[in-house]
């Protein structure tokens, strides 16, 4: 420091003695003392510079004492550029090279296990003899794919097992979905047809009905039900536009309909040239919360089981309240069958209440069904239960979040047989 300072005054008196040489030119003789005198004092400061820089040469070679080392500063770790991507070809989708980047697949599966006493009378079991029985019930898997924007694909399989034991697997669904916007969506494949409110929203997996059974009116074809609760073709709903407050919605579908000589749905070949058609209109007033209603209608040509065509007109309509702990559930269905210029009828109707009190659930439902003599349809499917009279009332009890254990016990009249009864208890899950 101090050679620092010596070195700067040494360039200040430097400055003075040049400014004064400048000067000399102009200055008088008189000044050549004061010239001399800064020469003087410009050998002295030189020779203290130079006694200055050995003393500090002498200190550096030999250390007077133990240095201090100065504590280092810690850096920043310096920052590492991540490795760049690697370059990533484009799927060859036509040729499967895109499928694992393709859709991915979501399942949910639901199942139940029943303990039933089986009466004869049943037509989803007639003619076996009536005995207590374990039963596996219908193990459903639900399938669901998102493949872009608006389209996706659901399917739904189910794993039945049926009154002689065998155990058999149906694509209850396949459809292909899109979905335009809230008022126009499409779905083609296999369906659920827009028959009343049950068939719509109740599907394979038990575990989402309160009760154990489907309403006899509503049970699949493959288990004595008389309506055609499936379909292959087209089915196109949304909100109609406009309705505001009312809340309307429809739902309009052509497909193969239903062959009677068999009892099953037709998935690959119509036997009839005509199409089914139905179409159905439903409500959820925003100033009725809880409620919907709707009204629907059914038009075939099918197959009979004595052979030829006959004429169906099918209309249903059903009034639902759900809210809160509440569940009223009630549907009505005409059908008229005309054959060889002969008309049948086969109306009946449900109504089912149930109110939840903690994890217990008490439900009761009143069933009727008044097939008309001769009737093609209540022939082929309901035998006698096509004269039905029946209360049931039952308990549902959620175990744990995602599964319940039922218990029903169902009091009925069938045909001209007398009072009879039925008890069914169920353990329904999901997973």
């Amino acid at each position: 420091m101090n050679c620092l300072l010596t070195k700067l005054g040494l360039a200040v008196l430097l400055t003075q003695v040049l400014a004064s040489s400048l000067l000399i030119g102009q200055t008088s003789t008189s000044d050549s003392d004061l010239i001399r005198k800064l020469l003087i004092r410009l050998e002295a400061l030189e020779a203290r510079l130079k006694s200055v820089e050995g003393q500090q040469s002498s200190s550096t070679s030999t250390p007077a004492g133990p240095v201090k080392a100065e504590t280092p500063i810690p850096q920043p770790a310096p920052e590492v550029a991540p490795p760049a991507a690697p370059a990533v070809e484009e799927p060859d989708m036509h040729h499967g090279g895109g499928f694992l980047n393709g859709p991915h697949l979501a399942i949910k599966g639901f199942g139940d296990v029943q303990f039933q006493r089986i009466p004869t009378t049943d037509p989803s079991f007639a003619p076996l003899p009536s005995t207590n029985s374990f039963r596996m019930g219908t193990l459903d898997l639900f399938i669901t794919s998102k493949i872009s924007g608006k389209a996706s694909v659901l399917a739904e399989l189910a794993i039945e097992s049926a009154s002689d034991n065998a155990v058999g697997i149906d694509i209850e669904r396949l459809l292909l979905q899109y979905r335009q916007n809230p008022y126009l969506n499409f779905d083609v494949g296999r369906y659920h047809a827009a028959l009343g409110f049950y068939n719509a929203n109740y599907h394979h997996g038990s575990w989402f009905q309160t009760t154990v059974d489907r309403p006899i009116l509503f049970r699949w074809e493959d288990g004595g039900g008389p309506l055609p609760m499936h379909n292959v073709g087209l089915s196109v709903s949304g909100k109609i536009a406009g309705s505001g407050a009312l809340g309307l919605g429809y739902v309009a579908e052509i497909g193969n309909g239903r062959d009677y000589s068999n009892t099953g749905v037709q998935v690959v070949h119509d036997f009839t040239p005509g199409k089914a058609i139905d179409v159905a209109f439903q409500a959820q007033p925003d100033f009725l919360p809880g409620w919907r209603m709707g009204i629907g209608v059914y038009h075939d040509s099918p197959l009979s089981p004595a052979g030829g065509k006959f004429d169906q007109l099918l209309f249903t309509s059903h009034l639902v309240y759900q809210r809160g702990r509440d569940e009223f559930i009630s549907e009505g269905v005409w059908m008229r069958n005309r054959a060889n210029g002969v008309g049948t009828s086969l109306p009946g109707f449900y109504a089912q209440y149930s109110r939840r009190v903690s994890h217990i659930r008490p439900y009761t439902r009143l069933q009727y069904i008044n097939a008309g003599t001769g009737d093609p349809v209540s022939n082929a499917t309901l035998g006698n239960w096509g004269h039905y009279r029946g209360l049931t009332t039952g308990v549902r009890y959620d175990l744990l979040e995602f599964s319940a254990f039922k218990i029903e016990w169902e009091a009925y009249k069938a045909g001209g047989a007398g009072l009879a009864s039925r008890i069914a208890a169920q353990i329904a899950f999901t997973f």
